[in-house]
């Protein structure tokens, strides 16, 4: 397969996967530079998981003992109190009755199991969330952060915390004065203080533009079958977002269309597979 200049081979017999991962030939086939490069700004790149050759190999052996049968029996212990705890869970979740997402609670589950053996502390960290740490310091040079993400779903700041309700921004019918919120800092779409968004005024400005140009245009029905799905790497985003579109034209001139699909821009796409920029 070729991604732009790189060649990857996609190997499917049984015999040249062996001769690839044999430790014979492991000097004709190191992991690349890009495999995992995500991790390394998380755990470095002198370990196990990025390295090659050498350092690869002492790390292994490090490793090994931690893995080795006899210490993996010490574990199993706990592996049967986590899977019990977990088991006791699903019974309350599902009261006969409810469907469950086992994916998730497997997950959660050998998670927990891994940071309870190897580290030796439960997994589960929200128990006393609401804890005040008095008293509390932090060093010079740590790294401090706020996710907008949760503070803008936070249930102790909104109503309907999960829920989208425009009416939470609109203007009082009578005085024009805008709504209180439950604290000056709650919702910092464009972030606050001198680090603010210098594109704050222009971004609303537009928002506003396109909006306006949209509902005056066209009318939206979102396709029943659709289930929203958000992408947080960076910032909240929707990978697809399918919807039913039609123009407000006047019925003579009225252009009824399928579909419509946000990536990176705004498209229609009509039933002839003409693409309209809007």
């Amino acid at each position: 397969m070729g991604f732009g200049t790189s060649i990857r081979i996609v190997v499917m017999e049984p015999d040249i996967i062996a001769h690839v991962l044999a430790h014979s030939n492991a000097q004709d086939f190191i992991r690349t530079s890009d495999n995992g490069v995500s991790l390394k700004h998380l755990i470095g790149e002198r370990n196990l998981v990025m390295t090659n050759g050498l350092y690869h190999d002492r790390a292994r052996q490090m490793l090994n003992p931690a893995f080795h049968f006899d210490n993996v029996k010490s574990m199993i212990s706990t592996m049967n109190n986590q899977t019990a705890r977990i088991i006791d869970e699903l019974f309350v979740l599902s009261n006969g009755k409810n469907f469950i997402d086992l994916q998730n609670e497997f997950q959660r589950l050998t998670l927990t199991i891994l940071v309870s053996t190897v580290f030796g502390t439960n997994f589960e960290t929200t128990v006393n969330v609401k804890e005040i740490a008095s008293k509390g310091f932090t060093e010079v040079l740590d790294a401090v952060q706020y996710r907008t993400y949760a503070l803008h779903r936070d249930a102790d700041l909104w109503s309907r915390s999960l829920e989208f309700d425009y009416t939470r921004w609109m203007r009082h019918p009578i005085t024009g004065i805008k709504p209180k919120l439950a604290h000056p800092y709650c919702y910092l779409p464009f972030g606050a203080g001198p680090r603010n968004c210098i594109a704050q005024n222009f971004a609303l400005v537009e928002a506003k533009i396109i909006l306006a140009m949209l509902v005056q245009r066209c009318d939206f029905e979102m396709e029943p079958a659709f289930h929203s799905r958000s992408n947080r790497r960076v910032q909240v985003n929707y990978p697809n977002i399918w919807s039913f579109i039609k123009f407000l034209q006047g019925e003579a001139n009225r252009f009824h269309l399928m579909y419509v699909q946000f990536i990176a821009g705004f498209g229609v796409r009509s039933k002839q597979a003409k693409t309209i920029a809007i």
